[in-house]
């Protein structure tokens, strides 16, 4: 352990340091300049034992500095101040100890540091451990990308974070909701609580309230014990539901209920249970069109939509394709304890013309084929290979003019931004005056 006696006193300093020094583990280090002990500060001492005044800085001053500079450093104030009040007002810098000048106060202290190292190797423990599942949960750790829309995606995880809002997440399958919605759990307030995620497209519809809710033993056939819903142990936490434009509408009545309150009751039980959690919600599909067509209701959308993200497509920002799939290579070749690989220049500018359809997933399955067909450390333009029936072949099935084309690529984009001109505009880089004259020709042939 490093100790930094920062004193004005030099011959008690060297007294308190020889005593210190007994412990061949500690690292015992004087200081009186105030620059010096500044310097010594960004070795990251583990404890620094201060006076209140030393030279003509006092510990109000000081104290906020070690703190900024070394804030995993403890403090320990030694000094001969007599004031009452002063003597309060330095406890009130929050020192994990006080100790006045005064005989026998180095072995007070020797016996003080004795419980302080194993208390701070757990401390540093849980520190180091936190600051890990940080870096791990990071938003740029898990979403990968310096395109203008994952800028503005960042901003908006922020914010997300920040508040206790439900957040809903769109995006064409594959464009990473999941992802997005563990970036804003793990930076939020909730992040020491769990993340709880259910598909609800992947749960059979006289399953999906069991699921979400619980029951109790015998609230039905084959109910032979108490289960636990996603609701409760969501507890403190998130909720994640994707897919939930697939959850049935008399479903979506009771989680209404649930979500006004937070508290809900098992299946089968009458008791209350509360569960206090946060709300991510996603989905690839139009919910105000599934409301116009009765499959969605609109009490719950307004419930629900809090936040709304979008999650773009790779397509939209195809400017990520070479970290994307730089990143997907080297974790593939670790995984498999491969060699370092890498893409020739051609593979790259293949990766980077094809149109990905099934978005970040596909683009992990591609890089990750073309690791396996390669037959050196560099990828090559032929070891890539795209699932092209099923993608954008269907385009060409059935020959067309280009205007058919153009006009089928606005649909596409008008239905996909609720009939937003401005933004179809700014995707497909044209005017606002050439998506409304397609739009006439549109209307005007059918």
């Amino acid at each position: 352990m490093k100790i930094n006696i920062f004193q004005s006193d030099i011959k008690y300093a060297k007294r308190l340091q020889f005593f210190l020094g007994r412990n061949p583990e500690d690292e015992v280090v004087i200081t009186s300049n105030y620059k010096t002990f500044l310097k010594e500060l960004n070795t990251k001492p583990d404890l620094v034992i201060v006076d209140y005044i030393v030279g003509d800085k006092d510990a109000f001053h000081f104290i906020p500095t070690i703190r900024e500079r070394a804030p995993l450093t403890d403090i320990i104030i030694l000094s001969d101040q007599s004031d009452v009040k002063i003597a309060i007002m330095l406890m009130e810098l929050k020192p994990i100890a006080y100790f006045t000048k005064e005989e026998d106060v180095e072995n007070k202290i020797w016996s003080f540091l004795i419980g302080y190292r194993k208390q701070r190797k757990i401390t540093l423990s849980k520190i180091l451990s936190h600051q890990k599942t940080d870096s791990l949960y990071s938003k740029e750790a898990l979403i990968l990308g310096n395109s203008p829309q994952i800028k503005q995606l960042y901003k908006l995880i922020d914010k997300a974070a920040q508040s206790s809002i439900p957040v809903s997440i769109t995006g064409e399958t594959g464009s990473g909701k999941e992802v997005i919605a563990k970036a804003i759990h793990y930076n939020s307030n909730f992040k020491d609580g769990p993340f709880v995620t259910i598909n609800v497209a992947a749960i059979p519809k006289g399953l999906i309230e069991t699921e979400l809710f619980g029951h109790e033993r015998g609230a039905f056939t084959n109910a032979q014990e108490r289960r636990i819903g996603r609701l409760e142990e969501a507890n403190n936490g998130t909720l994640f539901l994707d897919e939930i434009g697939d959850m049935p509408l008399d479903t979506q009545v009771k989680l209404l209920r649930a979500l006004q309150d937070n508290t809900f009751s098992r299946i089968g039980g009458n008791s209350k249970i509360k569960s206090n959690f946060r709300l991510i919600t996603a989905t690839h599909k139009n919910l105000i069109k599934e409301i116009e067509g009765g499959d969605f209701r609109h009490d719950f959308y307004y419930r629900i939509i809090g936040l709304p993200i979008n999650s773009p497509t790779l397509r939209e920002r195809s400017k990520d394709i070479p970290i994307l799939a730089k990143h997907f290579l080297e974790e593939f070749s670790k995984q498999n304890e491969m060699p370092k690989m890498q893409f020739s220049s051609e593979a790259m500018h293949k990766l980077k013309e094809y149109g990905y359809p099934g978005n970040v997933r596909e683009l992990k399955a591609v890089v990750e084929r073309s690791a396996v067909n390669a037959d050196s450390t560099t990828i090559q333009k032929t070891d890539i290979s795209f699932n092209i029936e099923g993608s954008t072949a269907f385009l060409f099935k059935k020959e067309s003019s280009l205007r058919s084309y153009i006009q089928l690529i606005i649909t596409h984009y008008m239905e996909k931004y609720n009939n937003d001109v401005k933004i179809v505009s700014e995707m497909l880089q044209v005017g606002k005056s050439t998506i409304y004259k397609e739009l006439k020709r549109i209307r005007d042939n059918t």
